[in-house]
């Protein structure tokens, strides 16, 4: 398990990457409605076939199956990081619209 220590950083680095990314990329995608749900469903989709591609490598070669699955883990989190990011948007944006109705 010591072998993979640098491998966990790099993945903590490129995760903490992905996130600040995630963000600015969300600000370009908000007018490409298409492009948004393709990605959306197209990363989950390509990570949940990762995963099993990982139990089925596990057999034979247990170190890519676990470099497999730490990537698919990883497109899962920032796809999950999207999806709420999305979601506290529109609630936002439904409670500032009850609000202004009220005023």
């Amino acid at each position: 398990m010591s072998g993979w220590h640098d491998f966990f950083i790099l993945a903590g680095t490129a995760a903490a990457t992905l996130v600040g990314l995630l963000f600015v990329g969300l600000l370009r995608l908000q007018r490409s409605t298409r492009l948004r749900l393709l990605l959306r469903f197209g990363m989950s989709s390509v990570s949940y076939v990762g995963i099993i591609v990982a139990g089925i490598l596990l057999f034979s070669s247990p170190n890519w199956a676990f470099t497999v699955l730490v990537t698919a883990i990883i497109v899962l989190l920032v796809v999950a990081l999207r999806n709420t990011w999305d979601l506290l948007v529109t609630v936002g944006d439904v409670t500032l619209g009850r609000e202004r109705e009220k005023d």
